[in-house]
């Protein structure tokens, strides 16, 4: 996750190459994240694993 100069949150995830959502918030942006995931990983990429660079 990182945090965007204009406030918002992008999230991407390395594994998943052109994975990438955002929020306005940290809480939406995982929101976001999750509802994005391909269903196989969800349950391989949890909360823990979102690596946060704000």
């Amino acid at each position: 996750m990182h945090k965007e100069p204009e406030g918002s949150y992008t999230v991407s995830v390395p594994a998943l190459p052109g994975y990438v959502t955002y929020g306005d918030t940290v809480e939406h942006a995982i929101l976001m994240a999750r509802e994005a995931m391909p269903k196989p990983f969800e349950k391989v990429f949890s909360k823990k694993h979102l690596k946060s660079s704000y």
